[in-house]
């Protein structure tokens, strides 16, 4: 079972309750190293997890029970005999919200056992709506994404319709990182979900939410391993402009890009890769060498500039403490959007790079790849890399070495598809990657990881097919894609685990 991620508890809390959680509110954070944030193996609860999982229920209950007229209907006020008659009419429609499911008898009455069990104890109602509040949010119905469909006395591998409830569940998670709304936990009421045909209306209606463009932004955001700059360090004779703040200023840009571009029409795959301008603060206005009074669009020299892959986030998050990294920037495009994996020799102990007065970049991995051990992988990594040399390791534009000398940002993509050849600079690269079709597929591949927080076996294979045509035929529209993946009967059913 997949556990709610720290970004769908905060959801849920924000649509439920009206309650924003702060940015260090102790709930449990993955640490994502490669992949997604919604792989399940990195929200597993550990012993540290479940005491921060506790303060954070704790907090947000009390906070939750000051705005209740939001979510208990107003009627808890007045004396305490009228707020207890308050908790015992509306507890169920609660639980359901927060089970995102009808609840049972037994459910509703063991919390409205705590209820009372705390009114007996003494608590005000505040206090005891607070501690049932509590039990809800760290109750396994709450935390995890339980799914059991018409499982009961089916054969074990056998696959089984989900029931409308858990598909709403399913897609409100997926597409708003959050719980249903009451529009379709209604639809869920009347089973309009199991059938495909009553069911895309929804999903184009959650596909328009502001909550769904945020979703986008985070997959974008694990895709392209933005989550290198939390914690990352420049050296400060260096880039004496870089600090956590400016870290944090980057991650902003990038989620504003990306709702700029989606508010807008845009937002395709093609349309990433071919922005040509920012949303960004005076700071990183400065790295563009523009300036701007306050956050806000700025428009980039298209001779330097196109697309997510030539702005900063992306640029100082694959570069190191001093230097840019052909390395790293290579091997991401080869693993994220060329979907090649890099199969790095077991028990390798990798040599530093010569260094030397004058000695490039370039020159040094031409040496480092003359071992037999390093250039098969290089081989494919560093040419593409080398194509974005003239960003540095803070992402700012620099055509020359120090020295004065004009920088080599010749590249060449290996065993790409139809966009196989040289280019020149990080412009050019971002055009023959924009007109790939290999890009879509594999971009399609990562959604799907996205979505099932897993890899998918080979039975799904025609999912993945369906999903990647709708993306290709659509240059690479989200909405389209996730249109395709919710409506598909793989989404709506389930495999009985044997």
């Amino acid at each position: 079972m997949r556990r709610l991620t720290r970004e769908q508890f905060s959801g849920a809390a924000r649509d439920w309750f009206g309650v924003e959680l702060e940015e260090g509110a102790e709930l449990p954070r993955p640490s994502v190293r490669a992949g997604f944030r919604s792989n399940y193996q990195l929200n597993e609860v550990t012993a540290d997890g479940v005491v921060a999982l506790e303060h954070s229920a704790s907090s947000l209950s009390r906070a939750a029970v000051q705005n209740s007229a939001r979510w208990l209907g107003g009627c808890f006020n007045g004396d305490d005999g009228a707020r207890d008659a308050c908790v015992e009419a509306g507890l169920r429609g609660v639980a359901d919200r927060a089970y995102r499911r009808p609840v049972s008898e037994t459910e509703h009455a063991t919390l409205l056992r705590v209820y009372s069990d705390r009114r007996g104890a003494g608590d005000t109602p505040d206090e005891a709506l607070s501690a049932t509040l509590e039990v809800m949010l760290q109750s396994p119905q709450f935390i995890y994404q339980h799914e059991q469909g018409a499982s009961e006395g089916a054969l074990g591998g056998s696959v089984v319709p989900l029931s409308d409830y858990e598909i709403a569940a399913k897609a409100a998670l997926l597409l708003w990182d959050s719980v249903p709304d009451d529009a379709l936990r209604a639809a869920a009421g009347a089973a309009e979900l199991s059938n495909p045909a009553t069911l895309q209306p929804h999903i184009e209606r959650m596909l328009t939410d502001a909550r769904f463009t945020a979703v986008i932004a985070r997959f974008l955001e694990d895709w392209l391993e933005l989550y290198r700059l939390r914690g990352m360090s420049k050296d400060a004779a260096l880039f004496p402009q870089w600090d956590e703040a400016l870290a944090g200023e980057l991650l902003q840009e990038h989620g504003a890009v990306v709702a700029d571009l989606m508010n807008n029409g845009r937002g395709t795959l093609v349309d990433l890769l071919s922005v040509q301008h920012s949303v960004t603060s005076p700071a990183l206005a400065r790295l563009y060498g523009a300036e701007l009074a306050s956050f806000g669009k700025l428009p980039l020299n298209p001779s330097e500039r196109l697309g997510l892959l030539t702005q900063l986030p992306f640029l100082a998050s694959h570069a190191g403490n001093q230097k840019s990294s052909p390395i790293a920037r290579g091997a991401f495009v080869r693993r994220n959007m060329l979907c090649t994996p890099i199969a790095f020799p077991e028990n390798l102990e990798v040599e530093p790079l010569p260094e030397a007065p004058g000695l490039s970049v370039r020159d040094a991995l031409a040496r480092h790849r003359e071992s037999p051990v390093c250039s098969g992988c290089h081989a494919l990594m560093d040419p593409i890399g080398f194509g974005l040399e003239a960003y540095d390791a803070i992402g700012a534009y620099r055509p020359t070495a120090p020295d004065g000398s004009p920088i080599d940002v010749s590249g060449e993509l290996v065993t790409a598809g139809s966009v196989s050849g040289t280019f020149s600079g990080g412009v050019e690269l971002s055009q023959k990657l924009a007109a790939s079709e290999l890009v879509q597929e594999c971009v399609a591949q990562q959604a799907l990881l996205y979505a099932f927080g897993r890899e998918q076996d080979g039975e799904s294979e025609c999912l993945r097919a369906t999903v990647t045509q709708a993306f290709r035929d659509s240059k690479g529209d989200f909405r389209k894609l996730l249109l395709a993946l919710v409506t598909s009967s793989d989404f709506r059913m389930l495999k009985v685990s044997e």
